[in-house]
């Protein structure tokens, strides 16, 4: 039986993950680094240190720990910058609805995002009101594919993992959840990738598996 559902943030309920694209874009286009969209599909759902390290191997350069975490710092201020122009129309469709409707059957709900800017971007689209937990990169030592977010998330639900699902579309998310012991549910991903337990193509869909 189904007593919790855990979602991912970026690309799961708001479209924010091409945010991080436009955040990257700058950066390496101040810095004169190599970026395109096909680069910027590794970096879904990892930390902004994992990131700048796989840009930097692209790019096969070498930086100091010093300007490693300048250009971190200014990927962040960038992203800052972005969550300013947010509005509803950056939910994904359904989004809502479906945190409701969640709510209504009496299953508990949290956020589990890497990103340190989670709580900023749920209040800012006026979500955070949905959710009992919320965890983000700020309180975890070990991003995805670690399952230690999701893990804090059911230790402050008080649901164990296997009465939960864990809603994500990035395979570093999935990839968390099943070595967490959760039930994973792929978003708009295939099956050619990290093996999921259910697949959906709509936000919607995730309320067919809680009947």
């Amino acid at each position: 039986m189904i007593k919790a559902v855990i979602f991912d943030l970026d690309g799961v309920l708001t479209k924010t993950d091409s945010l991080h694209y436009l955040s990257w874009k700058k950066v390496c286009e101040n810095h004169h680094f190599m970026f395109d969209k096909d680069l910027n599909n590794e970096l879904r759902g990892i930390s902004r240190e994992e990131c700048l390290s796989i840009i930097l191997h692209f790019n096969k350069i070498k930086l100091s720990d010093e300007d490693f975490k300048k250009i971190c710092d200014e990927e962040s201020a960038n992203y800052d910058v972005q969550i300013t122009r947010l509005t509803v129309n950056d939910l994904m469709p359904g989004t809502v609805d479906v945190l409701k409707a969640i709510k209504l059957k009496g299953i508990k709900l949290a956020l589990g995002s890497g990103s340190k800017h989670a709580s900023l971007v749920i209040d800012k689209l006026d979500i955070h009101k949905y959710f009992e937990v919320v965890v983000d990169g700020n309180m975890i030592k070990n991003p995805k594919p670690d399952p230690e977010c999701f893990t804090l998330c059911a230790t402050l639900l008080k649901v164990s993992p296997a009465d939960t699902l864990v809603i994500e579309d990035a395979d570093s998310g999935i990839i968390a959840a099943n070595r967490g012991g959760f039930t994973s549910v792929s978003v708009r991903q295939t099956k050619e990738g990290i093996v999921a337990d259910h697949y959906i193509e709509h936000l919607e869909q995730v309320l067919l598996l809680l009947k």
